[in-house]
């Protein structure tokens, strides 16, 4: 070890010294730089239509309703919804200028705009808007609506530009109190601020007086500037506020008046005593903070916070550069919701302030005697209360916090102090980032010690005195006689990096010193020379978390407290067993700055994302950020403190709070979750108690919001739904939770919120019943009961008939013999129509070439003879052959087409055709053939025109087919009728003739081409039987149908019918 002495001789002038200190003191420009507010700004860039605040209110469900010059705004913490004027829309309202907005006990929230009065029904979401009407003296006096107010026995007050109204709820209408037709008479028309005492009086402000009427409406009293009662000292009133016996009034140019309506007596605030930041006065409001009263005066420059106990005023006003302060120093409106926050309209948008916030915050002013600047360092309490402020960049303070919190002392200015500490005999002692200066309290100068040392880095006083000095590859220890002992091989001991720093000291309550830093943790016993070291290890749970340690501190029971760049160890020294801590277990961030415990053993730990407190009782943790009234989210190394009355200090890169962890309140105020509705395949519903939903809307979405607009962005929420969920779920900043395909069942959907101190609130439960489907009730269930017995019944049934089923099939197959040899026979019969038919075709083929074949041989045997032949033989004999060809060819294409027909390969052309037409053509025809023959041809269609999609080439040749067998078998002096009938859809064409008729039992063959209707007939008049064949073929191509009616001797009747227009399109017919 190496020792130093630096043991001097020193001569204390203390009179002098101190008589000059204590002038400083008192004559110093005092600047109070605690107490300062943070406020969290919202404007148009979160959602809000316009930055103008008019007017805000919370509804009785939590709502925020905010008026502005554009809008109205809705807001959940979440998102806002904004309501505006729009002539096509019922839900508009009167104008979108909103000045004022209440809600009376109805749930009615009542919007005041330049053009009109608006009641909101929350229930419904109607607007109803009332305006002035001059025929109607009981509409409201004015459009221009500057100030509502429901009072004590919920009459709504609104104050216009021109009277004061009183609304009745049960004639919908309003009683008006003006100047000059009222029996009130108001000091003027123009009202400005209305108010309510505690004896029920209601106080009009006016542009021009000041008026207070009974609460009977009996009487009313005036006062003004210049009167014999109150003397006002401004006649202009903007704002009115009651607090106990006193009303406080705002006015335009004259201050505050403060009027006591006991003693009559009447205090004036304002500018020109710098009691106010301005006498334009715009709003009065009595806020209620950490259970003490306060007033909030907003002003055309900036807001005052009068203590109505202590009577100090705190000024808040816009800083350009601080973004943490007032938006606008035009301060509108000012709002305080259930939880505390007070909401702050200015003419830039909303200011939030916490008002339940018991942290202090001190910061750098533009004033030169504040804090030199705000990125703090070290922070120490001396034994006169004296705190000493390290800043990162201006050196180091001394603040009177007894005295107005000046500033007394500053040194080092543009320095890095790193830490600063002192000892029991009162001796200040900083570093910089290259030395160590002491403070003499006694005689008021610093000295720059000349020590072993290159870079300091902590300073730390232990049990016995020792001043430790930690730095950058350097570890010494002061004796408090001066001896310099060097310590280095404590930091040889450790492994790693080169480049070692220490930037943390703590000693036990057993005396052992512990270091930390880049290294590890290191463990050193004085007493034993003895060192342990501790690393990080990797895959581990249960030892040191990182080696990079920032702080290190214990609690009353020798627990070891280390912070690092990755979470928290708590480190038994006994067991040497570790504890490990992170952001999964709910630190706010992992680089933790600084740990400092309560009396109740309780961390407090500065971190990069605020400031948490680890309740180890009940295994929680409570966070705290900028909204609770932090210098910011970040904190900095070696910038905590706690001092002898538990006080703690944490400072960061915007000044440094201050807070008593015994004045935590445990209770605060519990804000459960407000559930807004229940959406169901994109329905929303409102009513949801008790809810019942069918068996296919299993699938639904709960939104929901909290009314607590503290911490907006750390909201956390436990949830279930009780009946499916085993366990709470939790989420953090939610505002909807799904579920899906939700079997049939009773549910309770649970959940609660966590306020800023970790307490939960009370569940918010909806009771949820999903029906059972149709198929799975006990209906349903007796109904499969019915359908399974009757299936087994006629199983039953059938096993029963299983033998006679036997006997039957032994019946069938005996049935069946007897069939197929009935098939047999009637296969034999075909094979022998088709053997007539092919004899018969033969027969038919022979007939017209023996014929031909005859006329060639008679012509060749002349022309051989050289004979002369005639020429009537020549033209006979051409004409024969001619007949007989013709008779050969048609043969031969009835048997082509009746093939294509059955291959599917025959073409038709379909078009629309005047079917009378056609007939009567194809039977004209053949008029002079049939009249030939002595038979007489009848035409008769019972309509002149009928159109009809056919293909008329085919029709053609079925019409002549059928009109030339009757032709055949039809005698001289027989007739044929052809007629056609108009059956709408349908068309029915009809050929009769008297000719020998065809007998009943071969109708149905008849159309057969194997089988012809009687042979001798054919023998006799001729033909193949092909052609009613081919026109039956035809007639179904169509899709229509052919019949036959006849007797024998009767003559015989074919009906063809015709669809007008088909439906399908038939490709081909297969017959067998």
């Amino acid at each position: 070890m190496k020792c130093y002495n630096l043991k001097k001789n020193e001569c204390y002038i203390k009179f002098l010294i101190i008589s000059i200190l204590f002038y400083t003191y008192l004559t110093s420009d005092a600047l109070a730089i605690g107490n300062q507010l943070n406020f969290e700004r919202i404007t148009n860039e979160d959602g809000l239509s316009q930055n103008t605040i008019r007017s805000v209110i919370q509804d009785k469900k939590g709502y925020m309703w905010i008026g502005t010059n554009e809008g109205l705004n809705i807001y959940d913490g979440n998102k806002f919804e904004i309501v505006k004027y729009n002539k096509f829309k019922d839900k508009g309202l009167s104008s979108s200028n909103i000045l004022c907005i209440t809600q009376d006990n109805k749930e009615n929230i009542w919007i005041g705009t330049k053009n009109g009065l608006n009641r909101f029904d929350t229930k419904t979401n109607k607007v109803q808007i009332y305006k002035s009407n001059d025929c109607d003296e009981n509409s409201i006096s004015n459009n221009s609506i500057r100030v509502l107010m429901v009072d004590s026995k919920n009459r709504l007050w609104v104050g216009t530009e021109y009277g004061l109204n009183i609304y009745n709820y049960d004639e919908d209408n309003f009683l008006r109190l003006c100047k000059s037709n009222s029996d009130i008479k108001l000091t003027d028309n123009r009202i400005t601020a209305i108010e309510e005492d505690n004896k029920g009086n209601i106080w009009v402000g006016t542009k021009d007086g000041l008026n207070c009427i009974n609460k009977d409406l009996s009487n009313i009293d005036t006062y003004f500037q210049g009167g014999n009662s109150y003397n006002l000292t401004d006649n202009s009133i903007t704002s009115l506020c009651v607090e106990n016996d006193n009303l406080w009034v705002g006015t335009l140019k004259g201050g505050i008046n403060k009027l006591n309506l006991k003693t009559k007596e009447n205090i004036i605030y304002n500018n020109e005593k710098k009691e106010v930041l301005s006498n334009t006065i715009t709003k009065l409001k009595i806020v209620n903070c950490n259970e003490e009263n306060k007033m909030f005066i907003g002003t055309h420059n900036g807001l005052n916070i009068y203590d109505l106990k202590t009577e100090k005023i705190i000024e808040c006003k816009n800083s350009t550069c601080d973004l943490k302060s007032l938006s606008s120093n035009v301060v509108i409106d000012i709002y305080q919701d259930r939880t505390g926050l007070i909401w702050i309209g200015t003419a830039d948008g909303i200011n939030l302030y916490n008002s339940k916030s018991f942290f202090k915050q001190y910061k750098k002013t533009g004033d030169e005697n504040s804090i030199s600047s705000n990125i703090i360092s070290g922070i120490y309490e001396d034994n006169d209360e004296l705190l000493w402020v390290g800043t990162r960049d201006n050196g180091i303070n001394c603040i009177d916090r007894k005295n107005r919190n000046q500033v007394i002392y500053k040194e080092d200015k543009n320095e890095y102090v790193w830490s600063v500490v002192g000892n029991e005999n009162d001796e200040i002692y900083w570093n910089t980032s290259h030395y160590i200066k002491k403070f003499d309290k006694s005689n008021g100068t610093s000295t720059t010690l000349d020590l072993p040392i290159f870079s300091p880095r902590i300073l730390y006083f232990d049990k016995e005195g020792y001043l430790w000095i930690g730095g950058r590859n350097e570890l010494i220890a002061i004796s408090p006689d001066g001896e310099v002992i060097d310590y280095k091989f404590i930091l040889e001991s450790t492994i790693g990096k080169l480049d070692k720093v220490i930037l943390t000291i703590h000693q036990d309550k057993n005396g052992e010193i512990w270091f930390g830093g880049n290294i590890g943790l290191v463990r050193y016993n004085k007493e034993t020379n003895k060192i342990k070291n501790y690393y990080y290890e990797e895959n581990t749970c249960d030892g040191l978390i990182s080696n990079r340690i920032s702080c290190i501190n214990s609690d009353s029971k020798g627990t070891i407290l280390i912070g690092s760049d990755y979470g928290i160890n708590m480190l038994d020294p006994k067991t040497e067993k570790f504890t490990q801590g992170d952001e999964s277990s709910g630190l706010p961030s992992n680089y933790v700055y600084g740990i400092l415990v309560d009396e109740k053993d309780n961390p407090w730990i500065s971190t990069n994302q605020g400031i948490c407190k680890l309740e180890i009782d009940n295994q929680s943790i409570i966070i705290f950020d900028i909204f609770d009234g932090l210098q910011g989210k970040e904190f900095n190394l070696l910038s905590y403190f706690k001092n002898k009355n538990g006080e703690m200090f944490f400072g960061g890169n915007n000044g440094f709070n201050v807070f008593s962890p015994s004045k935590f309140k445990e209770e605060d105020i519990s804000t459960n979750v407000v559930i807004k509705d229940i959406s169901i395949n994109d329905k929303e519903i409102v009513d949801y108690e008790d809810l019942s939903l069918k068996h296919y809307e299993n699938s639904f979405s709960i939104n929901f919001f909290l009314p607590d607009y503290r911490n907006l962005g750390n909201r956390a929420f436990l949830y279930r739904l009780k009946g499916l969920d085993k366990e709470w779920n939790f989420g953090l900043n939610l505002n909807n939770i799904s579920y899906t395909q939700i079997p049939p069942g009773d549910y309770t959907f649970e959940i609660c919120s966590q306020n800023c101190i970790g307490q939960w609130s009370s569940p918010k439960k909806v009771n949820i019943n999903i029906q059972t489907p149709p198929w799975r009730t006990p209906f349903a269930y007796l109904i499969y009961i019915i359908i399974v017995s009757m299936i087994i019944l006629f199983l039953w049934n059938e096993f029963k008939v299983l033998e006679s089923l036997v006997k039957q099939k032994t019946s069938e197959l005996n049935k069946e013999l007897h069939e197929n040899e009935n098939l047999y026979k009637k296969i034999i019969k075909q094979e022998k129509n088709k053997n007539n038919y092919f004899v018969n075709l033969s027969h038919e083929l022979r007939t017209p070439l023996n014929v031909i074949l005859s006329s060639l041989q008679l012509i060749d045997k002349l022309n051989e003879e050289k004979s002369c032949i005639p020429k009537e033989k020549i033209v006979y004999y051409v004409k024969v052959m001619n007949k007989n060809s013709n008779r050969l060819l048609k043969l031969i294409n009835n048997i082509i087409d009746t093939s294509k027909i059955e291959s599917g390969t025959y073409e038709v052309k379909f078009e629309n055709v005047d079917i009378v037409y056609l007939v009567e053509e194809v039977a004209l025809s053949m008029k002079d053939l049939i009249e030939n023959k002595g038979i007489e041809l009848i035409i008769d269609p019972e309509m002149e025109e009928k159109m009809i999609e056919c293909a008329p080439v085919e029709i053609e040749r079925c019409i002549i087919n059928l009109i030339g067998n009757a032709v055949k078998f039809t005698d001289k002096g027989g007739k044929i009728e052809v007629k056609l009938f108009d059956l709408g859809q349908q068309v029915k064409i009809s050929v009769k003739d008297t000719g020998i008729g065809i007998d009943c039992k071969y109708h149905d063959v008849i159309f057969n081409r194997f089988s012809q209707a009687y042979k001798k007939s054919t023998e006799e008049y001729g033909g193949s039987g092909l052609g009613l064949t081919v026109t039956r073929q035809l007639i179904l191509l169509h899709e229509g149908d052919i019949e036959l009616i006849s007797k024998v001797g009767e003559g015989s009747e074919f009906v063809i019918t015709l669809p007008v227009y088909r439906n399908t399109h038939v490709e081909s017919l297969n017959y067998s």
